[in-house]
């Protein structure tokens, strides 16, 4: 099967190269979708040999994930795996992630930081676990990390997604589209690196939009 690696990137100059130097280990193409970066994201990913879609001005992270399926489906790849381009995730795990789906086990895997041993910052921790709470409270698919956005989706469920939310929600409104597929999804432990310890008026932000979109 062939792999697509989506990579939804903003002003992560200083990552991206060896983001997509690590994950061209593991895809056949890396798909980087530079959504209105103010620094040399689009150039440094150029250079590192990606597919570069460039979104004149930001847009959000969910419509970053759109552009980039649209394309993974384009150029007709079995599995799409979505990972972040600041470096918070190790590409060294895309084998976990798409094992299950490789093995037939699996149509969608979802990682999470919290079946293994992670050091998320404690605003970050209560943040993911209350919105992860609110979506497994109305959703008959539970999850122990409704946030994380390493993650891994066969061809089928990629075409059937559907996504409006253009914002941070996209990641709860993917769990919902699924939740009504008949899909089979598992989730796999990931590790997790965070640079920024202290909240942050955009991580109020973000989380605020999660909440919303629960």
């Amino acid at each position: 099967m062939k792999i697509a690696a989506v990579i939804p990137a903003y002003n992560v100059e200083s990552t991206i190269g060896d983001v997509i130097r690590d994950v061209s280990l593991f895809a056949d193409e890396i798909i980087v979708v530079d959504d209105g970066s103010t620094d040399n994201t689009f150039s440094v990913a150029r250079m590192a040999m990606a597919t570069v879609v460039a979104h004149r001005h930001n847009k959000g992270y969910g419509k970053a994930l759109q552009s980039g399926f649209l394309l993974a489906l384009t150029t007709y790849h079995d599995i799409v795996v979505t990972i972040d381009g600041d470096g918070q995730h190790d590409p060294y795990e895309i084998p976990r992630l798409v094992s299950p789906i490789l093995l037939g086990k699996a149509d969608v895997v979802l990682g999470s930081r919290f079946l293994t041993k992670n050091t998320v910052p404690l605003y970050r921790k209560i943040g993911i676990k209350i919105i992860t709470k609110l979506f497994n409270w109305k959703s008959p698919l539970k999850v122990t990390d409704a946030q994380c956005g390493f993650r891994a989706y066969h061809r089928s469920v990629i075409e059937r997604l559907n996504l409006s939310d253009d914002g941070m929600g996209a990641s709860i409104e993917i769990l919902d589209r699924i939740k009504d597929m008949n899909v089979r999804v598992v989730e796999v432990p990931v590790s997790c690196k965070y640079e920024h310890k202290h909240i942050s008026p955009k991580a109020i932000k973000h989380g605020f939009s999660v909440l919303w979109k629960c």
